[in-house]
């Protein structure tokens, strides 16, 4: 996937959700994190870098509120729940095979209307 420039909101959004992951689980200031972007603007994200306890996380964004559904969206909150993973191999394949199948998902839905 190709790194795009983020907005300034986005980058906002960033921050506030690594301050707030940072809070509970005690990740370092590097929480940064990398996601696959669903058509309908799921993030499936994980962080590429160990926390202090050595494990790596993986979770789902969804846009809410304002251009959540024209494809604007600048906010996004944590569907589901946050997995642990002790090898950041594991962490990625995880995201991505989430990824993965909500394409499926979103393929079969169409072919279904």
């Amino acid at each position: 996937m190709a790194e795009r420039e983020k907005s300034e909101a986005e980058q906002m959004a960033v921050d506030g959700i690594n301050r707030i992951f940072g809070e509970l689980f005690g990740v370092s200031s590097r929480s940064d994190f990398i996601y696959w972007e669903a058509p309908d603007q799921r993030r499936f994200c994980y962080t590429p870098w160990k926390d202090m306890n050595g494990d790596y996380f993986t979770w789902v964004m969804k846009p809410y509120g304002r251009g959540a559904k024209s494809g604007d969206a600048k906010h996004f909150k944590r569907v589901g729940k946050i997995v642990r993973s002790r090898k950041r191999k594991t962490a990625r394949k995880r995201a991505q095979t989430r990824y993965k199948n909500w394409l499926a998902y979103l393929n079969q839905e169409w072919r279904n209307e």
